[in-house]
């Protein structure tokens, strides 16, 4: 796939190909990512990011500001690098914002999904209390979308996290329902087994 992509970005020409581009390396960072060659997934990710703003597209802008924070966050796990914890805030948020600005504009608002389950994350993981709120606002709009648009699994992604809040917050009772909610919906996929 990567040289059939690779043959594709020789064909496509700026400005009116810059989608395509932008399209182009936001898969080829996951690929890169995959298989944890950093240096290539930081230069697919940044290339990404500047042909989707180059291209004015909502969707991608969103989806490549949740893909150049993913990549941040990657290297902050490699190298606990709070610069990258940083970067990682700043593109979710940026990821989040566009979202919030084109919501009507915005072609699968899934890409966000993960922005806001991560941010989430973070502030409740490696910020003050007083960022639980944040938190719980971006758990919020994950679970909204999820719920209209995702589909179940990344609605179950956010009752965990809702879960580790509120047991971060010593709410057991809420935490074991979120989690309770959670499970149910697993039990409803189908197949219900995957092994």
């Amino acid at each position: 796939a990567v040289a059939s992509w690779q043959q594709a970005l020789r064909y496509l020409s700026e400005p009116e190909g810059v989608l395509y581009q932008a399209s182009i390396y936001y898969h080829m960072y996951a690929v890169f990512a995959n298989r944890n060659d950093s240096l290539k997934a930081n230069m697919y990710a940044k290339l990404a990011l500047h042909r989707a703003l180059q291209s004015a597209e909502p969707t991608m802008i969103a989806a490549c500001w949740q893909t150049s924070g993913t990549n941040y966050l990657d290297n902050f796990f490699k190298g606990n690098d709070h610069l990258q914890l940083d970067s990682t805030v700043f593109a979710y948020k940026q990821s989040l914002e566009t979202f919030q600005r084109q919501e009507k504009w915005i072609k699968d608002p899934a890409v966000v999904v993960l922005s806001a389950l991560n941010l989430a994350n973070i502030y409740s993981e490696y910020y003050p209390k007083n960022y639980l709120d944040s938190a719980r606002k971006n758990i919020d709009l994950a679970l909204r979308i999820s719920k209209n648009e995702a589909g179940k699994t990344l609605e179950i992604n956010c009752y965990q996290v809702i879960s580790r809040l509120y047991r971060k917050s010593g709410q057991f009772d809420k935490a074991e329902q979120a989690l309770l909610k959670g499970k149910n919906l697993l039990d409803s996929l189908n197949p219900p087994d995957f092994f």
